[in-house]
């Protein structure tokens, strides 16, 4: 999707779409990298999207970040002094194979 249509699409995309778009964006993050959701949106991007879905959004995200998937790569750090909640990128750990066939 070229940036100009994100632009215009992102404020129609359902929260779980927006979710999965910022799972691709912490892909891009460095190992290390403290961020919030806001950071994971360009420009004015953030603020295009209603208080409501930005709530949403939020809750989510951190729901995701304490969950298995996301708890691989990244970690929930703290609240900050806005209420916002700060994330960092960490590196991706294996994931879990089943031994269960091995001896075949």
């Amino acid at each position: 999707m070229k940036e100009n249509e994100l632009k215009k699409n992102l404020s129609e995309m359902s929260v779980m779409d927006l979710l999965k778009y910022c799972e691709k964006e912490i892909e891009t993050l460095r190992i290390g990298k403290k961020f919030g959701v806001r950071d994971l949106f360009k420009g004015h991007q953030w603020n295009d999207l209603t208080k409501g879905t930005r709530l949403k959004l939020g809750i989510m995200f951190l729901e995701f970040a304490n969950s298995g998937e996301g708890k691989r790569y990244i970690e929930f750090v703290e609240k900050t002094s806005s209420s916002q909640n700060e994330f960092k990128r960490i590196k991706p750990e294996p994931v879990p194979q089943n031994d269960e066939f091995e001896d075949f």
